[in-house]
């Protein structure tokens, strides 16, 4: 059972959500707000756990001696976990995810090959204060893209410009929230009130523009639930900041927390925004994720 938990908690199972949300939301965009092929979605899908999840793992891997020093608690320096079972498995799955999307298409594959190699270089010599916020947040978004780049070399000429728009919003968002990380590790000092609210005030707007932001020109749907969705959320982020006076470390990670159930968001808002039924339908069914994953971050947090 402990060594169950343990592996739950290296490879961040409660943030699956957002990485299925990734793959869906990403279909939809690239492919006008369909699912062309149930296989290859399915393998994209898998593809973006894998990958996300290898390298959760091998961040865990990569950190062992410093959590031995600040976080003792953590699954490999407790001793729950062997580090070289931990290596084996991460690199497993991050190989396991670039197979995945070459079975899609082998153009995704080498586009997800990318990604993986932007997170295997955060891990491993990517955690500057800025390349390494940076480096998360083009392996986020570039996971948002491959659904484009499967588009693409399916042929079915998916919308260019909203599509970067997407990507740039969701970037934006994760190099934000990156850096906000920061805080809780003890990897940035400055804990005052007006750098951390700033931080959430922008994670807040680039929500709000996901949400304001039109993509589908179907029109199935309406386009009021995904900006009342966004401003929810964004007004979750502002809350935060408004009523913390004095924050500390432990009060970042609660608030990175929020910040990264906010992730799904994003990918929620992009299904809804595509305008078409099957948008609509995976909109709703990424939502469930939410409290799945605010129940799974009591045995597996997310950071």
């Amino acid at each position: 059972m402990k060594t169950g938990l343990a592996w739950g908690r290296t490879l961040r199972l409660s943030l699956a959500p957002s990485a299925i949300g990734d793959a869906l939301a990403g279909l939809l965009i690239g492919c006008g707000g369909r699912f062309p092929d149930a296989t290859d979605a399915a393998l994209l899908v898998g593809s973006s756990l894998a990958v996300y999840h290898g390298n959760m793992a091998l961040n865990d891997w990569c950190d062992r001696e410093h959590d031995a020093a600040t976080r003792p608690d953590r699954p490999i320096p407790s001793g729950l976990l062997d580090e070289a079972r931990v290596f084996g498995a991460a690199w497993g799955l991050i190989v396991a995810g670039v197979l995945c999307a070459a079975l899609a298409a082998p153009w995704a594959g080498v586009w997800m090959a990318f990604v993986a190699f932007l997170a295997v270089t955060y891990n491993q010599r990517g955690r500057g204060p800025v390349s390494g916020p940076l480096l998360l947040a083009l392996c986020r978004a570039g996971n948002l893209a491959t659904g484009t780049v499967y588009a693409f070399v399916h042929g079915l000429d998916p919308a260019v410009l909203p599509a970067a728009l997407a990507v740039v919003l969701y970037g934006g968002y994760v190099f934000t929230v990156s850096r906000l990380g920061r805080l809780e590790d003890g990897e940035d000092p400055d804990l005052s009130r007006g750098r951390v609210g700033a931080f959430l005030f922008t994670g807040a707007t680039l929500l709000v523009a996901a949400g304001l932001a039109p993509r589908g020109a179907a029109g199935a749907t309406p386009h009021f639930p995904a900006v009342l969705l966004a401003v929810g959320g964004a007004a979750g982020l502002l809350m935060a900041a408004v009523r913390t006076e004095v924050w500390t470390p432990p009060l970042v990670g609660r608030c990175m927390g929020l910040c990264l159930r906010r992730l799904l968001l994003f990918a929620v808002i992009f299904s809804w925004n595509t305008q078409t039924t099957t948008g609509a339908w995976t909109a709703a069914l990424l939502l469930v994720g939410y409290p799945a994953s605010w129940s799974l971050r009591r045995w597996f947090p997310p950071s």
